[in-house]
């Protein structure tokens, strides 16, 4: 990241190369990058939660995914971990015992 702290600016391996600044990414690009399989990144960009372009002509059947570098930085925030605050337990009150024996 630079003294600004983009996201933009880190600089990705893709391909045995770094890049910096990919304008658009392939899913096979975005795999190798984060270390998943390709197919779990063609499930993210079906369910919605990554945001592709279909670059194929219409008359394709298949289709042909790119992912914007601005999609992939939405992506990634939103799946940043942030751990819950620590749950504080209330203390009990003593309860009030009435002794009949002693």
């Amino acid at each position: 990241m630079t003294e600004t702290g983009d996201l933009c600016d880190i600089r990705y391996p893709v391909g045995g190369r770094l890049a910096s600044k990919p304008f658009f990414l392939t899913p096979p690009e975005v795999a190798e990058m984060l270390r998943v399989d390709q197919m779990k990144v063609h499930g993210w960009i079906h369910m919605g939660e990554l945001q592709a372009i279909n670059v194929a002509s219409k008359r394709s059947k298949r289709p042909r995914w790119r992912i914007s570098q601005a999609a992939m930085d939405a992506f990634m925030a939103g799946r940043t971990f942030v751990p819950p605050p620590p749950v504080r337990r209330r203390k009990r009150k003593p309860r009030q015992v009435t002794e009949y024996f002693k």
